[in-house]
């Protein structure tokens, strides 16, 4: 069954912040991929600021702040020079499905039953919404097709939000290699449960 997983990274934490990148992964559950191959299937997309700015979309300073102390690698996403206008989404988005199987078109049947998950739908979802209504772009998932990471992974036996030991390639706060570990843990979690390890890092007493 493919499924969708999607990250953002912001530059704040309003539903109307100003979003700098969305990394989307489609991939098969009944599968087990890399961390690497489910990066390489997918796609992160960035989108101009400035656009989202003149809609009166928010920066918050302490997100940029926080940006400031983060690593070279996961900061590419505030100067990517490959941004592109919202509007201009599903020209991107059309090519990945396409490659997946789920035509390039957004009225292809298979995209009416993907299943889009996120690690909490109402920051990754509620703010992708909220940007295409600015910019007159509909969003490419059905309300009800919407799906929480963090139920999926306890009611399969991941519990208390544990997390797995991270790729030793992934980069952390990168859109698309945080879309692509979701999705990594999903076919982990399903396909190879005797052989998890869990990262103890992220354990609360």
């Amino acid at each position: 069954m493919l499924l969708a997983t999607i990250d953002l990274e912001t530059l704040a934490l309003e539903a109307n912040a100003v979003i700098l990148s969305v990394g989307i992964c489609i991939f098969d559950n009944e599968r087990l991929n890399t961390h690497e191959e489910l990066v390489s299937q997918g796609i992160n997309i960035y989108f101009d600021q400035d656009s989202q700015a003149a809609k009166g979309r928010k920066i918050s300073q302490s997100t940029l702040e926080w940006w400031s102390e983060q690593g070279e690698s996961a900061q590419e996403c505030l100067n990517n020079p490959n941004k592109i206008a919202v509007r201009d989404f599903y020209a991107v988005f059309n090519k990945l499905c396409a490659d997946t199987g789920m035509g390039d078109t957004p009225y292809h049947p298979s995209r009416k039953k993907l299943k889009w998950y996120a690690r909490g739908p109402h920051f990754d979802i509620s703010k992708m919404d909220d940007l295409f209504t600015n910019f007159n772009v509909t969003s490419p998932w059905k309300y009800y097709n919407i799906r929480d990471i963090r139920t999926w992974l306890e009611c399969n036996g991941l519990e208390d939000n544990l997390k797995l030991v991270k790729p030793s390639n992934m980069i952390p706060h990168n859109s698309l290699h945080d879309a692509a570990f979701d999705a990594w843990m999903m076919q982990q979690v399903k396909n190879n449960k005797d052989n998890l390890v869990i990262d103890l890092t992220h354990v609360r007493e």
